[in-house]
C-alpha cells in the first residue's frame, strides 16, 4: 500500500493535476477511467532522454531523404498497431519463470506487437507529421481502457512466490507479469514523450495519455530482481523527473557508474556475456543498455571516463568476433548462468535484419567511434539491415544515429556476405556438431500447376519414412527460350508458413525479401526457399523459424536433388529443368 500511495502522490505532483485523476492499480480491486474534464497540464514539448542535444540537432539538419530511408516506418507496421488497437488488453497474466510460454500468456502478444510496431512508429513520428495523428489516436484507445494496469501487483503483495522453483523453469511466475506490463509502460513512454507531444498540443486525447504513461513510471517494484541503475526502470525515473522539471544529472551520474561496475575490464558484462547458448543475445542486450546510458549521460554533460571507453571497444569486439564464430563466446557462455550451454553454439539470429531488440548501439558506436576497426566491421554487418526497431527501449533511436552515418552504398560487403553465406555452413545443426540429414523417402510424386513462359509451379508429393510431406516447387527463368533448354534463373522451395513459423518472431519475417516469404494482408502464408542460386537470402526466413522448423526446412532443402531425381518426378517435367537442377546440387554437395 505504501508503495500505491507513493505512486499516487508522485503522479499528483508530476502532472500538476486538480480534479479527477487515476493511477495505475498494481494491486488488487477496480480501475475505473473515467473520460472527464481535466485542468491538468499537458507536456507539449518533445522529452528524449536518450539523445544528446547536438545529436538531436544534427538530425533535424540532415538530409530527409536520408532520414526516410532509415526512420520511415513499413506499411505493415501501422496495419499491425491497427489491429491489436481493436481490443487492447487489461492484464498481462501466466509468465512461467523461463518465459518460453509466451503464445498462452493473457495479454502478451497484443501488448508485445503494439509496443514494438510503436517503437518504429514513434521514429517515423519524428519526420512524417502525416502519420501523428493515426499514432495519437491509437495510444488513446490503450489509454482510454487503462491498458495492461490491471495486471496485479504481486510483490507489493508478497505473492509472487519461487523464481525458477523448477529445475525447467517451467512453474508460474507472476513477478514477470508484473515486470512485463510495467516495462512496456515504460516503453511507450519513452517514445511518445520524445515524439508526440509537440503535435497538436492542446487536443484532450494527450492528457489521457500522458496520464496512463506516466502511471508505469515507476522505480522498480519492491522486490523485484531488478532493482539496478543498468534497467529502463531507471530511465522511467529520468523521464518522470524531466515531467516534472527536476534536475537529473545526480541520477544519470549513478546510473553511467552502476553501468561501469558490470562492465568487466575483458569487455564481458556480468550476467549477460555468461548466460550460455544466449550469452550472444545477452550480451548484446547489455552492450545497449550500456551504451545508452553513456548517450544519457552526454545528455546532462557528464564527462565519460577514458577506461568506459576503452571496455566498451571491447565489449563491442566480443560481439563481431562471437557473432562470427559462436565458438568464440564458449569462454563465458561456459558458465551456463541461467542458460544451457551448448558448446560452439548461439541462439542468435544469424540474419541481423531479424534481431528487433538491442540494436540501437550497433548505430552508436559507428557514430562515436568511427575509425575503430569494429565500426568498421559494424558497418559492414548492418549495411543491408534496415530495421532500427528496438525492443528494449521502445523507441527506434538507432534511425537518428543511422541516419548522421556516410553513405558508403558501394562498401565491399564481403564481410557480411562471409558470415550469411549458407553453403557449408548451412548444412550444419544449430548446434555445429553434425550436418543437415536428408529425409529419407519411399518414392516421390510430381504434376505442374502453372506453366507459362518465365515460370513452372510443380506440386510435389514425397512418401518419406514417417510421414508424407507436400510441398510446392517455384521455378524462374529469364525467357521461353531458356525454359525450353532447362536453364532456369532461380528455384525455390514453397512450404507452409503454419508448420514452420515461430509465432513470436511473425513481424521480423514480414522485413525478409518478398521472394522468399508469400502473405496475405497481415498474415505469413508460406516461406519460398531458395535452392542452388542465391541460398543466401534464405538466412531471413530460417531465423524466424521453430529450431524444429528450421530443422525440417533445412533437411528439405539438402533432399531436393534426391527428389527431382526420381523418375516420376522427371516424367512431370517436360523440359527436365528439375532433373538438370538436381544433377546441380548432387553435383555440388558430392551425394
Amino acid at each position: 500500500m505504501r508503495y500505491l500511495w507513493l505512486l499516487f502522490v508522485i503522479g499528483l505532483i508530476s502532472l500538476g493535476l486538480t480534479g479527477h485523476v487515476w493511477a495505475a492499480n498494481w494491486n488488487s480491486g477496480s480501475n475505473e477511467v473515467k473520460q472527464t474534464k481535466h485542468s491538468g497540464r499537458i507536456v507539449s514539448k518533445p522529452i528524449n532522454i536518450f539523445v544528446p542535444d547536438p545529436v538531436l540537432e544534427q538530425f533535424q539538419k540532415a538530409d530527409l531523404l536520408q532520414k526516410k530511408k532509415f526512420c520511415d516506418a513499413k506499411p505493415f507496421i501501422w496495419q499491425k498497431i491497427s489491429k491489436v488497437s481493436q481490443s487492447p488488453p487489461l492484464r498481462i497474466k501466466g509468465f512461467n519463470s523461463r518465459m518460453d510460454n509466451g503464445n498462452q500468456v493473457e495479454g502478451n502478444q497484443a501488448s508485445s506487437i503494439f509496443y514494438l510496431n510503436m517503437s518504429a512508429a514513434f521514429a517515423d513520428a519524428m519526420i512524417n507529421e502525416g502519420h501523428r495523428d493515426f499514432i495519437l489516436n491509437q495510444l488513446h484507445k490503450w489509454a482510454e481502457v487503462g491498458a495492461l494496469t490491471k495486471t496485479p501487483n504481486c510483490f507489493a503483495t508478497r505473492s509472487c512466490g519461487k523464481y525458477w522453483e523448477q529445475p525447467d523453469g517451467q512453474d508460474p511466475y507472476p513477478g514477470h507479469d508484473t515486470n512485463t506490463s510495467l516495462l512496456r509502460g515504460h516503453f511507450l513512454a519513452f517514445g511518445y514523450f520524445a515524439a508526440m507531444p509537440s503535435y497538436m498540443p492542446n487536443d484532450q486525447r494527450h492528457l489521457v495519455i500522458q496520464k496512463w504513461l506516466t502511471s508505469f513510471l515507476t522505480d522498480a517494484p519492491s522486490n523485484s530482481r531488478r532493482s539496478r541503475y543498468m534497467d529502463p526502470y531507471k530511465w522511467g525515473l529520468l523521464l518522470k523527473n524531466e515531467i516534472s522539471g527536476e534536475t537529473n544529472k545526480n541520477l544519470a551520474n549513478k546510473i553511467l557508474k552502476s553501468s561501469f561496475e558490470y562492465l568487466y575490464k575483458d569487455g564481458s558484462i556480468k550476467n549477460h556475456t555468461n548466460r550460455g547458448n544466449r550469452s550472444l543475445w545477452y550480451h548484446s542486450s547489455g552492450l545497449n543498455e550500456i551504451m545508452v546510458n553513456m548517450e544519457v549521460a552526454r545528455k546532462y554533460g557528464i564527462r565519460i571516463p577514458e577506461e568506459i571507453h576503452e571496455r566498451v571497444q571491447k565489449s563491442a569486439e566480443i560481439f563481431v568476433r562471437g557473432f562470427e564464430d559462436h565458438a568464440f563466446m564458449d569462454k563465458w557462455a561456459s558458465q551456463g548462468f541461467r542458460g544451457k550451454f551448448v558448446k560452439g553454439s548461439q541462439d542468435y539470429e544469424r540474419n541481423l535484419a531479424s534481431v528487433t531488440g538491442g540494436i540501437s548501439w550497433w548505430y552508436i558506436f559507428q557514430h562515436r567511434y568511427p575509425n575503430h576497426p569494429i565500426a568498421a566491421k559494424l558497418r559492414a554487418l548492418t549495411l543491408q539491415n534496415p530495421s532500427t526497431q528496438d525492443i528494449l527501449l521502445g523507441f527506434g533511436i538507432g534511425c537518428i544515429y543511422r541516419s548522421l552515418l556516410p553513405e558508403v552504398a558501394s562498401q565491399d560487403n564481403s564481410f557480411n556476405t562471409t558470415i550469411l553465406q549458407s553453403g557449408k555452413a548451412r548444412t550444419k545443426k544449430a548446434d555445429g556438431s553434425k550436418p543437415v540429414q536428408p529425409i529419407k523417402f519411399n518414392s516421390a510424386q510430381s504434376k505442374i500447376y502453372a506453366d507459362k513462359d518465365n515460370f513452372m509451379g510443380f506440386k510435389v508429393t514425397i512418401d518419406a519414412k514417417d510421414s508424407s510431406r507436400k510441398i510446392k516447387v517455384i521455378v524462374d527463368f529469364n525467357n521461353k527460350a531458356q525454359k525450353e533448354s532447362g536453364d532456369l534463373r532461380s528455384l525455390r522451395l514453397e512450404i507452409p508458413a503454419e508448420n514452420f513459423l515461430d509465432p513470436e518472431k511473425t513481424e521480423a519475417a514480414f522485413s525478409c525479401k518478398k521472394s522468399t516469404i508469400k502473405k496475405k494482408g497481415d498474415t505469413l502464408i508460406a516461406y519460398r526457399l531458395y535452392s542452388g542460386k542465391r541460398i543466401e537470402n534464405n538466412e531471413c526466413a530460417f531465423s524466424t523459424m521453430t529450431e524444429a522448423g528450421r530443422k525440417e526446412a533445412e533437411s528439405l532443402l539438402a533432399t531436393l536433388g534426391q527428389i527431382f531425381a526420381n523418375d516420376n518426378v522427371k516424367k512431370s517435367d517436360p523440359y527436365g529443368v528439375l532433373e538438370k537442377h538436381s544433377k546441380f546440387l548432387i553435383g555440388a554437395t558430392g551425394n
